[in-house]
């Protein structure tokens, strides 16, 4: 009975699995000229790197390691914002569902600016890659 009990402490649970993961997104970019309404259609591709237990993320290179805005078991939101203090946006958003693995963003500018941001896409998840070390000056 012992040696059941010690094999199953050392298979990982899936719920750990599912806290670490990287997502691998692609789908449409739309940039409107709010000033002649056109609209310039093109790929969107986009890779995060997520880690819900400690409620962090980061972008392509991962440059900076970011706090995620919020997560449930439908959708994970890594920015919304009013962007107070930002003269050139309004809002912002990044999120992706859970449930059917589509992703939204969107830049919104404050009234007088000229262009907004729109992503829409599918994003697959992939093995987590980590989160690059970082050498901390002070």
């Amino acid at each position: 009975m012992k040696w059941i009990a010690i094999m199953l402490a050392a298979v990982p649970t899936v719920g750990h699995a599912a806290d670490q993961f990287d997502l691998v997104c692609v789908g449409t970019q739309e940039m409107t000229n709010l000033s002649t309404l056109s609209i310039d259609k093109s790929e969107d591709r986009r890779t995060y790197r997520v880690d819900l237990k400690a409620g962090k993320y980061c972008e392509e290179d991962c440059g900076y390691v970011r706090d995620i805005h919020s997560s449930a078991d439908d959708h994970i939101t890594f920015i919304e914002k009013n962007a107070e203090g930002n003269p050139l946006l309004e809002k912002s958003i990044e999120q992706v569902n859970r449930k059917d693995g589509s992703y939204y963003v969107g830049y919104f500018p404050r009234k007088g600016e000229l262009g907004m941001l729109v992503s829409k896409g599918t994003c697959e998840p992939k093995p987590f890659s980590g989160f690059p070390k970082v050498n901390q000056k002070f």
